[in-house]
């Protein structure tokens, strides 16, 4: 097997691999969503995660749901057989559901008043 490498052809577009940490990664599914950057532009997803984890905690704001979604997403995440994109998700799950927690915590709702 032989793999040769070349620049891509005038009118070809390369195909576009986001690179982010373990903390950011789990975002890039939110990124694909809408869609892949042109390769000479600048990956959104560290911007969008940021943004995306602040307002889904502000917007669910309950420390009880969101610490059902945190520790039911760890768990499915180190017990269950899942493929690397439901593991991928369940990290997605887990983050979001720290989110909950914390904008819970902020707002100060979800502690049964």
């Amino acid at each position: 097997m032989e793999v040769e490498l070349k620049p891509p052809e005038p009118g070809e577009t390369p195909p576009v691999l986001l690179e982010n940490n373990r903390l950011v990664a789990p975002y890039e599914e939110v990124t694909k969503l809408f869609s892949l950057p042109h390769p000479t532009e600048m990956d959104p997803t560290p911007i969008l995660a940021f943004f995306f984890f602040i307002f889904f905690g502000l917007c669910l704001a309950d420390v009880g749901y969101g610490l059902i979604l945190a520790l039911g997403t760890y768990w499915a995440h180190k017990r269950l057989p899942l493929s690397a994109e439901a593991h991928r998700m369940m990290q997605f799950l887990f983050l979001n559901g720290i989110a909950a927690v914390l904008g819970g915590i902020i707002t100060g709702d979800g502690w049964g008043t």
